[in-house]
């Protein structure tokens, strides 16, 4: 394997020379045991065949383990069927490091091959001649290169100085912290520098953490568990003129010198050593994180799963599991698993691709995986309402993939666009798992009452819980009341099944509060969002709007001149935000402590500590900035002052919370805190998001704030020139994320200029190159016929052939192929599509970039196919000539007005998808063709009244076929949504355009 692809966005980049390693145990960084991953069990496989055949030839029986076993002896450890012993295979190599147990006879014996330690019976150990098997171990024990163990102490002075003591001996916490680093890593290398006496090798590790390379020994110099052996540190360690071979390393503003214990001199210059502070704090992120993201309220304690192991699913799942290589759950998982398991009633708040789904899917297959016989018949055990086609579908699939070595467990999915005749055949084939959403099955059983019964029903599962009371509470009550869903919340008989109730949710809201409280009996409460559990909490929030120059002594006001009695923190964006604050505080007579980014993770552990032996009355004002939160782990704040807000992401805004979260784990509801926000004129950029969140908090917004976030959120939705507009506002005219959503959400009269001639009004034959959904299509424009004089207007298709023809032609010399330096949203590129196929591409968005947060992965749109593209490299984008570049495109792309999905969703499910592509199908053949009246045309997209098909009659006027609204209306897929056009009007008027074309917008004097 070439090395030279080891390469990460970070400094370290990994030497061609470097092998992939596992780590079997660490003692210290210079005993650690590894193996090579390269070939290993195809050795081993070997191995374990020699072994056997061993064993077999000199047919070992029970009375040959009873020889007489030394130190170190060779012994073949045998694993027996009737015994507690969890060996690694049936025979492995084994060595005697000592007895363990000397009256019960057990040995402690070292795997040489798998590099772990057993305690053995000493009739699973049989003695072997030295020298039996040729094979060298296959693992071996390495150490770190060119570093020496160092501990530090904190002198207590005015500079704050730290001194390093270097030792002969590793600490603990180093350990450790080498321990928790080898844990972390996706993938190990290790490269090989020099070898003792003993043959034993020395070099580095490098580690991937979060697709960052980092290495062992740079981190441990970092963070104070180590200094480099270099020359200047060896002529010291060496000179005979010093026989205090203890020495000590001072740090002091970033350097680092080497002075005798007893010396107060320089005893030479200063050694090449650098702090990483911020390297320090990735890693204990890294570590450390999960530990914080939780808060737990229940009055049942059940323990965390570490490891997927431990969940204990049936067999079947954990062929899954380990087939997607799954070891270790997700935190939200490890906390919803074992509560599932015990049949707690569980609640579970936390952000999107958190594992939620998984986080009941596994538990509940796994416990009706575990049925010695299924109930037949049409009584499901598990009922998972979903708040839209796209979970159930997702849901379902889940269950079917965790589920496929139980052909007999039925999953069913149930949802908008299905049959009652079809689903209820699926229903007498049997059902066990039903998926559906409340809408959808409540029609059934209103329509189909006696089909479905829900005796014998043991698992209720809300998924989308905040969506599904806020948009289905209907619906839900219907299930509950009328078709007695929840008949076994109560158990009536010893032979009814207990009910056990569990909502997943992104949100904490009123009505999902009130719904636990009344439905779900002692819920098991897990929370992974910070700013969830701040509205779990019930914490009252106070926000101030107040000049730039006046926020000082605002700070002073609230704090007052009176003993801090209650632990106060004030967090800043910036460390010259914090210095000022605190000089100001200080002259005030204020007790202070400063955290800041400037400062090592040795002094911010300083820093913790003296936080935590602060008592009541005489309590420190805690001043920092955000980047130290994560190092300092503080969780007991009880008055938190946000002095400015972040300005570039709400990750680090919420972060803030987690100093609050200790006082959140005794009550719920009627938190004490105190949240104090200060917004000055600076906060335009972050004000929307604040106040979305004082919201979300219960605080009331006054309509002239309201007034002033709509009009600060709309002037920052014009800055987004280069993004398309929001498809959810081309779709339904209407943005259902817009809060989050990366799209324009206004209409811009310089950009949004109509790429095509077509106006309002006009009759547009199209030729469709691709269905995106239901309503939205990609298509070149044939012709369309104007509205005030019925001419005709073809349009060529050679100008398209003459542009594929230029772009081949150009790109077929590699010397053009080159890869763009600059990638921006909305830029025109040229992707390589296949071999030596090229398209002209604009990009949509980045989805995804590097370390250096430069761009790595973007959407694009194909422009002269219409073909969307979820992820390009950006690395195969190449630059494009502006002759070809600016080359017109007859490809728009198409919606459908004044319709909506059913049920509330906005999102087309596959049932709809699936009927349009069948109606396409049928209706559309080299005889045919789609057309539409033009409602409005904004840039290369074009609104449809509808999409038509229509078919050619000599001497006749061609004759419509088929009408996809009218179609979709019929069927029911589909709702008639008149606010569409009317809100995509008000955006045009809002953004200053009257008129496309020449044509003035209709009802533009009613738009308001």
């Amino acid at each position: 394997m070439s090395m030279s692809s080891k390469k990460s966005s970070g400094e370290s980049i990994i030497p061609d020379s470097a092998v992939v390693v596992k780590v079997t145990s660490v003692i210290s960084p210079f005993h650690i045991r590894i193996y090579q991953k390269e070939s290993y069990s195809k050795k081993l496989d070997e191995l374990s065949g020699k072994i056997q055949k061993y064993m077999k030839r000199k047919k070992f029986d029970d009375s040959s383990t009873h020889t007489e076993v030394h130190l170190l002896d060779p012994v073949i450890v045998r694993t027996k069927i009737d015994k507690d012993v969890h060996s690694p295979a049936w025979w492995c190599r084994g060595i005697i490091t000592n007895p363990s147990d000397v009256e019960n006879i057990q040995y402690n014996v070292f795997l040489p091959d798998y590099g772990i330690s057993l305690v053995l019976p000493s009739d699973n150990c049989v003695v072997t001649p030295r020298h039996t098997f040729s094979d060298e171990y296959l693992t071996f024990s390495v150490g770190l290169h060119n570093v020496i163990p160092a501990v530090t102490e904190l002198t207590v002075k005015d500079d704050q100085q730290i001194t390093l003591i270097l030792q002969s001996e590793w600490s603990a916490a180093a350990i450790q912290f080498t321990k928790d680093l080898l844990v972390a890593s996706q993938c190990i290398y290790f490269d090989s520098c020099a070898f003792d006496g003993e043959n034993k090798q020395y070099g580095e590790f490098y580690l991937l953490i979060d697709d960052e390379i980092i290495s062992l020994s740079e981190t441990l110099v970092s963070n104070l568990f180590a200094v480099y052996l270099d020359n200047d540190l060896l002529r010291v360690i060496d000179d005979p003129k010093y026989n205090d071979k203890s020495q000590i390393v001072h740090f002091d503003n970033g350097n680092i010198e080497i002075y005798k214990k007893t010396d107060a001199n320089v005893i030479n210059g200063k050694p090449n050593l650098k702090t990483h502070n911020k390297h320090k704090r990735i890693f204990r992120n890294t570590i450390e994180k999960d530990l914080q993201k939780i808060l737990i309220k229940s009055n049942v304690k059940c323990a965390q799963f570490k490891a997927v192991a431990d969940a204990r699913f049936a067999f079947g799942i954990h062929q899954v599991l380990n087939s997607k290589y799954i070891t270790r759950p997700k935190l939200i998982q490890s906390y919803i698993w074992p509560a599932i398991a015990k049949g707690l009633n569980v609640v579970a708040i936390s952000p999107p691709d958190s594992g939620k789904t998984l986080g009941y899917v596994l538990p509940i297959a796994s416990i009706i995986a575990s049925y010695e016989t299924l109930p037949k018949g049409t009584e499901p055990l598990a009922l998972i309402l979903c708040s839209s086609s796209s979970e159930v579908f997702c849901a379902r699939a889940l269950f079917m993939e965790y589920l496929q070595h139980y052909q007999n467990v039925k999953v069913l999915a149930g949802s908008h666009g299905i049959s009652d005749k079809s689903f209820a055949a699926q229903v007498y084939n049997g059902c066990h798992i039903l998926v559906a959403t409340p809408p959808f099955l409540a029609r059934f059983l209103t329509r189909n009452r006696k089909i479905l019964k829900f005796h014998k029903l043991c698992h209720l599962v809300l998924d989308g819980a905040d969506i599904i009371l806020d948009k289905h509470f209907t619906s839900l009550g219907e299930l509950f009341k009328i078709h007695d869903v929840i008949h076994n919340r109560d158990r009536h008989d010893l032979d009814t099944p207990l009910l056990q109730i569990v909502t997943v949710s992104r949100h904490w809201t009123s009505i999902l509060r009130k719904f636990v409280m009344t439905s779900m009996d002692d819920p098991y409460t897990c929370i992974g969002s910070f700013m969830e559990a701040a509205v779990y909490a019930g914490i009252k929030p106070t926000l101030c709007m107040i000049k730039l120059q006046n926020k000082t002594l605002k700070v002073l006001q609230y704090i007052g001149d009176q003993p801090i009695v209650r632990r106060t923190m004030i967090i800043c964006n910036d460390t010259d935000e914090v210095i000022k604050l605190d000089e100001f505080l200080q002259k005030h007579s204020l007790t202070t402590l400063l955290a800041h980014g400037n400062m090592t993770g040795f002094q911010l552990d300083g820093i913790k500590e003296l936080w935590n032996i602060s008592i009541p009355g005489r309590y420190p004002i805690l001043i920092c900035t955000d980047e130290v939160l994560p190092d300092l782990e503080i969780s007991n704040i009880q008055h938190l002052i946000h002095y400015s807000i972040p300005r570039s992401t709400k990750s680090k805004f919420y972060y803030r919370f987690s100093t609050l979260m200790d006082n959140w784990k005794t009550s719920s509801g009627n938190s004490t805190c105190e949240l104090i926000i200060l917004l000055d004129e600076t906060s335009e950029l972050q004000i929307s998001g604040v106040v979305d969140t004082m919201e979300k908090l219960g605080m009331k917004v006054s309509v002239d704030l309201r007034n002033t976030v709509e009009r600060v959120a709309y002037f920052l939705d014009m800055q987004k020139k280069e993004y398309a507009i929001c498809e959810f506002i081309k779709s339904l005219g209407s943005c259902p994320k817009k809060n989050s959503c990366r799209y324009r959400h206004c209409v811009l009269r310089e950009t949004d200029v109509p790429t095509t001639e077509i106006s309002i009004g006009d009759t547009a034959k199209l030729l469709l190159t691709y269905q995106h959904d239901a309503t939205h299509y990609s298509a070149r424009i044939l012709e369309y016929i104007k509205a005030e004089n019925s001419e005709t207007v073809v349009c060529s298709i050679e100008k398209h052939t003459e542009l594929y023809s230029k772009i081949q032609k150009y790109y077929s010399k590699r010397d053009n192929r080159r890869i763009s330096r600059t990638i921006n949203v909305g830029g025109i590129y040229t992707l390589e599509h296949t071999v030596d196929s090229f398209q002209r591409v604009q990009i949509l968005d980045i989805v995804e970039k590097d370390k250096e947060d430069m761009p790595n992965v973007a959407s694009v749109r194909c422009i002269d196919s219409g073909e969307r593209i979820s992820r390009v490299r950006v690395s195969r984008l190449l630059e494009i000539p502006e002759e070809l570049e600016i080359w017109s495109s007859n490809i728009v792309e198409v919606f459908i007005t004044n319709l909506a999905p059913f049920d509330l969703e906005y999102v087309w499910n596959r049932h709809a998808e699936n009927m349009v592509h069948k109606w396409l199908k049928e209706y559309l053949n080299s005889t045919s063709y789609a057309c539409g009246k033009v409602q409005l045309c904004l840039g290369n997209t074009i609104w449809l009244n509808t999409l038509e098909i229509r078919t050619k009659l000599i001497g006749y006027p061609d004759l419509v076929c088929s009408n996809l609204k009218t179609v979709l209306l019929e069927e029911q897929q589909a709702l008639e949504n008149n606010n569409h056009l009317h809100s995509l009007y008000a955006l045009c008027k809002a953004g200053g355009l009257t008129s496309i074309n020449g044509k003035k917008l209709p009802w533009t004097e009613q738009v308001n």
